[in-house]
């Protein structure tokens, strides 16, 4: 399903200190509605199906609802993810109305100081959790996604308490280099060790019995064909991590954008170290892991790190 990753703000209020986003937010907002009007109609017509409405917070969006309601309009299948802290009753009913595919909300650990310290903000975990409670009674379909961090020691005790809340609950080890390679970024990656822990908790919530790793090939990804975003200032990347924009948004380019956007990618995968390392067949080649140093890719130290774990747990 192609799927269009809406960013309407850069605006937040948690300041999480792994995310993508630059240190210093720019105070964007998406506008001219009329623009995004015809925007999701192009995109529909070229076969986009699903939208992600992100940020930033998408709720601190004054024409949020507006929004939503312009997608639903143009027959989206609607996703939205957001921290959780601004949603209050009324915010719930909408929501309620709106029967999005999902609301995903971010959590970091069950313990609430863990995760108070990821997002610089004390309080933000009983507002989240309040939040989701709010989505649950209005019969709304939510989830909980949660980053493996180095350092969070409680994030597999939000397994229990989202079964106990009967919320479907995921987790992930990718988490992306800021767009400004801030170096406490990399401080919140995993080690062999902590990948392996973090393999083996999945497999054993999904049964997965996988026997043969050598069928586990890459696959290239998607970026720019079946995925792409779109900032609130209407440049367009190959997806959300993606630093190198595509060009502007203007009425009528979106096939030329998305190709635009699928060269920069395909220009960057063949700049890739990875594509002579041994470790390749089994990881996911990723641009928005990569620095270029002397027009190569360098693959960040971490992704190798991951892969290595990978091996080791199959094998």
């Amino acid at each position: 399903m192609k799927t269009l990753e809406l960013e309407i703000t850069d605006l937040c209020n948690e300041k999480c200190l792994h995310c993508y986003h630059s240190e210093k937010k720019e105070e964007g907002i998406l506008k001219d509605l009329d623009k995004l009007d015809g925007m999701l109609a192009e995109f529909g017509d070229l076969g986009f199906l699903h939208i992600v409405i992100t940020g930033g917070e998408p709720l601190l969006h004054p024409d949020f609802k507006a929004i939503c309601t312009l997608a639903q309009k143009h027959r989206y299948l609607i996703s939205i993810k957001t921290n959780g802290t601004l949603i209050d009753d009324d915010t719930a009913h909408f929501f309620k109305e709106l029967k999005p595919k999902t609301m995903e909300i971010s959590l970091y650990s069950a313990d609430r100081y863990e995760h108070d310290h990821i997002t610089q903000i004390p309080g933000s975990f009983e507002k989240s959790i309040n939040g989701l409670k709010k989505l649950k009674n209005a019969g709304v379909k939510c989830s909980v996604m949660t980053p493996v961090l180095k350092g969070i020691k409680h994030w597999k005790e939000l397994f229990k308490l989202m079964k106990e809340m009967g919320v479907p609950w995921g987790c992930s080890q990718n988490i992306h280099s800021s767009f400004d390679e801030r170096a406490e970024v990399e401080n919140f990656k995993g080690t062999v060790d902590s990948y392996l822990d973090f393999l083996q908790f999945v497999n054993d919530l999904e049964d997965q019995k996988i026997e043969n790793i050598d069928s586990l090939c890459f696959k290239e990804c998607e970026g720019g064909v079946s995925t792409v975003c779109v900032a609130p200032d209407y440049s367009v990347r190959a997806c959300i991590p993606f630093p190198e924009k595509a060009g502007i948004y203007i009425n009528g380019n979106g096939e030329e954008l998305l190709k635009k956007a699928r060269a920069q990618l395909e220009e960057m995968f063949a700049k890739l170290e990875c594509h002579n390392c041994e470790l390749v067949k089994y990881c996911n080649p990723c641009p928005a892991h990569m620095k270029i140093v002397d027009g190569v890719g360098i693959c960040e130290q971490t992704k190798k790190e991951y892969v290595k774990a990978y091996l080791k747990f199959f094998s």
